[in-house]
């Protein structure tokens, strides 16, 4: 996740309100750079939602990556010798790597659903400003 995000990686935490000048809209919660007042967040343009979308993908990227990394860290993991240890050793790696898999899945879900919901707002955004554009467009008409 992206530096001091010290949410936990759950789609659950993430809000359904943010601005669009000074109005209230909904959509995501962490991660944009302005706060507001009410535990949303202000995005002053598309170029930086964009910029967070990309950021976000990613992010999503590396932990598509670390997961590939950790199911063949789990596919190699080999007793090495025929006796009681050994085997114990063994299986301790196996359920850490596969707790490690957990994890990563949780990150995984986590960076989806913001950039889920970054793009929706990036829509949101959008049809705004198309319809602010449009009523200036007519009001100099």
């Amino acid at each position: 996740m992206p530096e001091g995000n010290d949410q936990r990686p759950t789609g659950r935490n993430i809000s359904d309100q943010f601005m669009i000048g000074d109005r209230l809209v909904g959509a995501p919660a962490t991660g944009a750079p302005t706060t507001g007042s009410g535990g949303y967040f202000r995005f002053d343009s598309l170029v930086v939602l964009d910029s967070l979308i990309a950021q976000w993908t990613s992010v999503l990227d590396r932990i598509t990556a670390c997961n590939s990394q950790l199911q063949q860290a789990i596919d190699i993991v080999e007793q090495p010798a025929q006796d009681p240890a050994s085997g114990s050793q063994t299986d301790a790696a196996r359920r850490s790597f596969t707790r490690a898999v957990d994890h990563n899945l949780g990150m995984r879900d986590y960076a989806r659903d913001y950039i889920r919901k970054l793009t929706a707002t990036r829509q949101a955004y959008a049809a705004a400003e198309s319809v602010n554009a449009a009523s200036l467009r007519s009001r100099e008409s």
